[in-house]
Parts: C-alpha cells; structure tokens; sequence
C-alpha cells in the first residue's frame, strides 16, 4: 500500500489554448458584454455597456475611466485638469420661446432682441392679459422698481433707472454678469403698479443678454447644466482587463483545469496535450486523475536544465472509459529516483481523443502491504427523486468511486503506522493499494487499476492481529477512501 502526500505544483506552459481573447486582439473591436480577456493565467469576462474605444483626441471631453486607443494600444483616462463650470444662460440645450409662464418646459426663456427694439412682443405669445416684470439685485422687489413689459402696452416702464437700464442692454448687448449662485426662478403673482389690472405676473429677478437674445429664468425650478473646459489629461497604458471598468474575474485559462484540484474539471483534445510545471518540494510520483489517453511521455529535467528522468510511451488503459469521463481511470506513475524540488516536468499525452482532470504530484510513504482483499463502490451524486406513483426522476450526475480494504503490517511498525494516520487525517492523499512501484501495467492479478486514486480517507482502524508479543506479530488496519471530486 503506497500513500502519496502531495505537494504544490507551479505553471508553466501548456500546448491547451484557451479561447478568450488577449488586449492586443480587441484593439479596433467592440467591448461588449459577455466578451472574454485572458491575462496570463486569469481569464475576465466583461458586465459592463459596449465600448467603442476611439483613437485620443486631445480636443475632445473625456471622463475619468474612459478607453481611448493611442499608438496602436488601449489607454484609460486616469487624470484630467478640466474644469467643470455652470452654463452660461446662452449655452442651455432648450430654452421656452413663446413666453408663456404657465406652460413653461424648460430654464430660461429666449427672447430675440430684434422683438423688443421692435416693440413686437406679441409674435413672441405673450399673452394680452399678462405682465412681466424683471427686477435686478440692488433694487427692491416692488412693481414700481423693474422694468414692466406687456404685450399691450410695451412703452410703459417704472422708473427712468429701468429705462437707462433697458437701453443700456440694448445697446451694448450686455447686462448685469450672470452669477449662477444668485440665478433664482421666477414668480407667478397677482399684483401689478399701481393703477393697472392684477394679471397673473411673471415676477424675474434678471435680464440677461447675450448677442442677439435676452434670458429670463421661467418659473421651474430644474437642474443647472454645466461645461467642461478641456485641459490636458492623464493617460495610463491598459496592461490587464482589470484596468478597464466592467470587467470582472471569471475563472482560470483551460490548462490550469488540471492543476485545480478537481477531477472533474479537465481539459480535453483530438491532438498531443503538453503540460509543463515545477515541483515545489521533493517528490517521487505523478498521478493523472481521470485520464483518458493512448500514451503518456514523462520528461524531467533539474533546476540547472540538466535530464534527470525519461520515461516514455507508458500505455493508458481505458478501452471502457470513452463515453463517460467518470469512468475514466486515474493513473499512478513512479520515478525511479526522488525529484528535487525545482525540477522542470514535461507531461505530454498522446492519442486521437485526450482527457485529463487533474496532475498531482506527491513522495510516497510505505503503508503497509495489500492483502488484496478489499472492495470496490461508487457514491452517486445524481439527482434522484420518486413521487407518490412511483415515477422516478434521475439526473444524471457525477459519480465517485470508493476503495475499502485492510493491509497487513509489522508490528513494530505500529506505532509509525499510527502517527502517520495523524498525519494523513482528512488531507487529499495518492493512493495505490496495487504492487505497481516500478510502473508495471495493469493485469487484474496483483496490479488493480481501481486501487488507484486521489482521495481522503473517510475511515480508518489500526488493530493488532497477535496474541502475543512476540516483535514478527502482525498487525493490520482497515480503511474506506472517497475519491476526489
């Protein structure tokens, strides 16, 4: 009985090409959902708005986080000296032009200047029954303190200082300069100078004239609009998908699916599969979990380059285990002499259809022998339910194979036995309870493909088998092993 313990394996390369793109492919493509970046080892996948990245224009607005292509990569937007500032009133992307308070969609309110220096405020839908009154800040708000306009009677002003202030604007295309901080909606009131009717009044605080258009605010409250002033910005080189909003991590490239300690998840191919890897501790076995192959090359070579280990066209046998890849065997190969750590190793699986679920490595310790009395199972994990009729319904699922048995061991190897067992407790080990130390193939007679797996032990029971003490007593213990899933 041989138990493997196992040991960290780093990546190195792989002949198993994963699908997802690199940064340099989506350089002049959309940035799409569901769109997959591989970054060394990582794969990203992309849960964010399409992007169009476009060549940099200095000229242009950009927001932090933006992608833009510069000199023939991707680059983020990662600082900016723009300066962001209130619209004037002028540069608003909708203004309300007739007048008309009541029904007022947007900020402010556009009047030509050609209409009042015409006295033609009636083409602008003023209504006959309206006032408007516009006040400025040093002034008190009274009817009798602004500049008073209607559609009957344009010429009546309250003060000469409105006058001189009208024709000031007029005509110098100016007025007071506008402070968005001081920039209030306007009033609906009733009340008009003294003398006249109380129409509903549009009661303004400014008149603000910019070229060929007075602005007045209306009497809705909405959001100011504001402008970016370009300056220089910050461009950083995108190096990962990470870098780039919206991406997110999803699983490792295809030839790491068989350094993941899982079993069943695996790489597959119709051509020679290569995996290369260093080993991080001494080790003296490889076990290739659930594979499916004709042939397997093994080539070691130290940490200096030097070749240390060979061993070439080792047969796979699993005629029976084409269809389903739980039924693919896992094999335990040996190395004739211990591998240091550091040292380089070359898998290279070969045959028209190539399976593999996982590569361990591992130093092996004596267990004790197998008497070859032991048991075979599988623990099905496949949905399974019955209804009141008795109709069955069954998933088909993974299924794991289980090894019981009992080994025979020297007494007075008992208590080593026992610390080992401490030791083993509950960690994934290498099993091979067959006599297939020198890579011997399968023959059903001592070697036992089905001894062979990567697994935890669920149970097990060290007992003495003699009455005496005498120290060539036998000593045995029992077990049960789950294999991995």
């Amino acid at each position: 009985m041989k138990i493997g313990i196992m040991s960290p394996t780093i990546f190195d390369s792989s002949t198993v090409e994963d699908p997802a793109l690199t940064l340099e492919d989506i350089i002049n493509m959309p940035i799409s959902e569901g769109l997959e970046i591989r970054d060394g080892t990582k794969v990203f996948i992309y849960e964010g708005d399409t992007l169009n990245p476009t060549t940099y224009n200095p000229s242009v607005v950009y927001n932090l986080g933006d992608i833009v292509k510069q000199n023939g990569k991707l680059c983020k937007i990662t600082g900016t000296t723009n300066t962001t500032l209130p619209k004037e009133p002028e540069e608003y992307s909708g203004f309300d032009d007739p007048m008309d308070f009541e029904n007022a969609q947007h900020r402010y309110f556009r009047i030509s200047n050609t209409h009042i220096k015409n006295k033609s405020m009636g083409s602008l839908g003023i209504h006959k029954s309206r006032w408007y009154y516009i006040f400025w800040e040093d002034r008190p708000h009274h009817p009798n303190c602004g500049f008073r306009f209607s559609a009957k009677d344009l010429n009546k002003t309250g003060t000469r200082a409105a006058d001189w202030y009208l024709r000031q604007c007029l005509r110098t295309n100016t007025s007071y300069q506008f402070d968005v901080a001081k920039d209030k909606k306007a009033d609906i009131v009733n009340w008009a100078a003294k003398g006249t009717p109380k129409y509903p009044t549009l009661r303004c605080n400014n008149l603000i004239i910019r070229g060929d258009y007075a602005y007045l605010r209306t009497p809705l409250d909405l959001p100011i609009e504001y402008k970016t002033l370009v300056g220089d910005y910050a461009l950083t080189e995108v190096v990962s998908p990470a870098d780039i909003d919206g991406f997110m991590y999803r699983r490792n490239i295809k030839p790491l699916a068989v350094f993941d300690k899982k079993d069943y998840t695996n790489c597959s191919s119709d051509d020679t599969m290569i995996f290369s890897f260093y080993n991080t501790e001494k080790i003296d076995s490889i076990a290739l979990s659930k594979v499916t192959a004709d042939t397997v090359d093994i080539h070691i070579t130290d940490a200096d380059g030097n070749s240390i280990y060979t061993l070439t066209n080792y047969p796979i046998y699993n005629e029976l285990s084409k269809k389903r890849f739980e039924e693919a065997v896992t094999t335990v190969l040996y190395t004739s002499l211990p591998i240091e750590s550091e040292s380089l190793i070359t898998l290279t699986l070969k045959g028209s259809l190539l399976r593999l679920g996982d590569i361990s490595v591992a130093d092996t310790l004596d267990f004790g022998y197998s008497n070859l009395q032991f048991n075979n199972e599988y623990k099905d994990f496949s949905p399974f339910e019955q209804d009141q009729w008795g109709n069955i319904l069954y998933k088909d699922g993974i299924r794991v194979k289980r090894y019981s048995g009992s080994v025979d061991l020297k007494i007075q190897d008992y208590d080593l036995i026992y610390r080992e067992m401490n030791f083993i407790g509950g960690r994934e080990v290498v099993i091979n309870g067959s006599d297939s130390i020198n890579n011997t193939p399968t023959n059903s007679v001592s070697i036992f493909q089905s001894t062979m797996m990567v697994g935890r032990f669920k149970s097990i029971k060290l007992a003495t088998k003699a009455s005496t003490n005498k120290i060539d007593g036998i000593a045995t213990y029992s077990f049960t092993i789950e294999e991995r899933v």
